[in-house]
């Protein structure tokens, strides 16, 4: 497991990226990532495969607040969440 953080400007925003290994990410249906307490396997059995909890969409909400976005996306065995801000300057 490994995570990857960076920060960068683009155009006129900062993006804040943050990305963490995760296997089992592609054929997720990531529209849903940010609902409270969502899971991945519709049998919500808990011995199987947990929650995503309250953590993402708190996360979101944050970025919400400072007027900005939040956005998920999954590649080659790694997820990256991209928190994009409007630069001050």
């Amino acid at each position: 497991m490994f995570v990857d953080v960076s920060a960068d400007k683009h155009g006129k925003n900062v993006l804040l990226k943050v990305g963490n290994s995760y296997a089992e990410g592609k054929n997720v249906d990531y529209n849903k990532f940010f609902e409270r307490f969502y899971r991945n396997d519709t049998s919500h059995n808990n011995e199987k495969r947990s929650g995503f909890g309250i953590g993402l969409s708190i996360a979101q909400n944050l970025v919400k607040n400072f007027k900005g976005s939040l956005s998920v996306d999954w590649k080659d065995d790694t997820i990256y969440f991209t928190a994009s801000f409007k630069s001050l300057k």
